[in-house]
């Protein structure tokens, strides 16, 4: 079988695969800190407080201490402000990260899947394989420093795990400017 060398402008070269693990490692570790600073800087107020509720029987009771407990928490309510807008500076962050891991793609690519379930299955062409290929065309050299001169094998490679990898990115698509969004209007009140 004869290789035809492909233009390099039809080319699509994916050079995320090793670090995929990493990411979603480094995500993982960069949404825990917002609330490892907050148990830190909280120092456990609210549970000595329902520690404290259950010596107050009633209503009656529970309001002096709630009235006297009013205007003492500035620190406490600074805290926690300083760890919602650092929540929502890192999903800001974090989408920004993964559009750039992906090749500025990932902005894009829900739409893509919604435009492409529009089409009728016979005529469509799959814009997602382009950011993540099921099949493709791999090139490995043979040969070389020992051996003399270098030789190119272009088997087809199979690449099933980049069906959970778009499955993956397409929840994030979905969960990231959700919790965006959801941290912005929470923080309206606040501010």
């Amino acid at each position: 079988m004869q290789y035809t060398e492909v233009p390099e402008e039809n080319r699509n070269y994916v050079k995320f695969y090793p670090w995929v693990g990493l990411f979603f490692l480094f995500q993982s570790v960069f949404f825990y800190l917002p609330r490892y600073a907050w148990t830190k800087m909280e120092g456990h107020k609210v549970q000595n407080f329902l520690e404290q509720l259950p010596e107050c029987h009633s209503l009656d009771t529970a309001h002096p201490y709630l009235r006297r407990m009013l205007h003492t928490n500035k620190t406490y309510a600074l805290y926690y402000l300083f760890c919602e807008v650092l929540n929502l500076c890192n999903v800001l962050f974090q989408m920004m990260l993964t559009d750039w891991l992906l090749g500025n793609t990932f902005s894009n690519l829900g739409w893509q899947l919604i435009t492409l379930s529009e089409i009728l299955p016979e005529k469509r062409t799959d814009s997602l394989s382009r950011v993540f290929p099921k099949v493709a065309a791999c090139v490995f050299p043979i040969g070389g420093h020992y051996y003399g001169s270098k030789e190119f094998r272009y088997p087809i490679c199979i690449l099933p795990v980049n069906i959970f990898i778009e499955k993956a990115f397409i929840f994030q698509w979905l969960v990231l400017p959700y919790n965006f969004l959801h941290l912005f209007v929470s923080l309206l009140p606040t501010i």
